[in-house]
């Protein structure tokens, strides 16, 4: 029995197709693993083929086709990380009937997505981000002279926004832009690479901040990301009385609160009895006699 795939035979040329296929993804992924990954907010899992995929179509309906292709291409019960690895690597390896990838099997399936996702999701460059730039100061939001599209969104609705979505990138500098469902999303700024914090801000019409909230179904920012943001704000002459506060708390509850500065002075002592126990020496165990 041979233990080699000979060359330019149908098994070879798949293994060949594979290995490219896992080095796409490799580059793609790629932004996942620099050092601020580390400690910044990744995508959440449900959202990484949108950010492989070349059109990034909205990620939960790619993963929601995904299901539908893998149903139609192998059995996967139950089956979960390696192992259902191993039964996609069977599956596309072992048949002499090529099997279509998911995203060409997509591109024939397009009609099954939401009409608003076909268009992919816009991910922006080094060379347009700039155009989204702002800062927060004393409650009020201030654009970029550049940002145009956004000055010209806030015109229109007079100034009166609940649909303006932010990411604060690694040397926290602020982005916001109008949210569009399945078109401009919080992916949208870093063409989905890790950031410190995501969010949406309502605003008056003066352009002070009436609510801030942590809602991301990309990133699923955490209490300490959003306790992290809101003292930068306070620190930066930010009256946190006059803005409210929506959340969803670590263990998935909904909240609200009606001050933000009520919730940020019940946080710090917590967060401080959590970095004491951190940094707390360990105990020497006692020696026997």
């Amino acid at each position: 029995m041979r233990n080699h795939v000979e060359k330019r035979s149908p098994e070879w040329r798949r293994i060949l197709e594979a290995q490219k296929n896992w080095r796409k993804l490799a580059a793609a992924l790629e932004p996942y693993f620099d050092d601020f990954s580390k400690s910044g907010r990744r995508v959440e899992r449900d959202y990484y083929l949108e950010r492989i995929d070349k059109k990034h179509r909205y990620g939960l309906e790619l993963e929601r086709l995904h299901r539908i292709w893998l149903d139609q291409h192998v059995n996967h019960s139950g089956k979960k990380g390696l192992s259902l690895f191993r039964s996609l690597f069977r599956a596309f390896t072992r048949r002499r009937k090529p099997r279509l990838s998911f995203f060409d099997w997509l591109d024939k399936h397009e009609d099954k997505l939401a009409p608003t996702a076909r268009g992919g999701v816009e991910y922006l460059d080094a060379s347009d981000r700039h155009l989204y730039k702002a800062r927060i100061d004393r409650g009020r939001i201030f654009l970029s002279p550049s940002a145009l599209a956004v000055r010209d969104y806030l015109a229109q609705v007079g100034g009166r926004s609940d649909q303006l979505i932010f990411v604060v990138d690694e040397n926290h500098q602020l982005y916001a832009a109008p949210k569009r469902v399945h078109q401009f999303q919080h992916t949208s700024f870093f063409a989905g690479a890790p950031v410190r914090m995501a969010g949406t801000l309502k605003t008056d019409a003066a352009l002070r901040i009436t609510v801030i909230s942590s809602y991301s179904g990309h990133y699923a920012p955490t209490e300490s990301d959003l306790e992290a943001f809101l003292s930068r704000l306070q620190n930066e002459r930010t009256n946190l009385h006059r803005i409210q506060l929506q959340y969803y708390a670590d263990n998935g509850d909904d909240k609200a609160e009606l001050h933000a500065d009520n919730w940020l002075r019940r946080r710090k002592p917590h967060t401080l009895r959590t970095r004491q126990m951190a940094e707390a020496p360990e105990l020497p165990t006692a020696q026997q006699p």
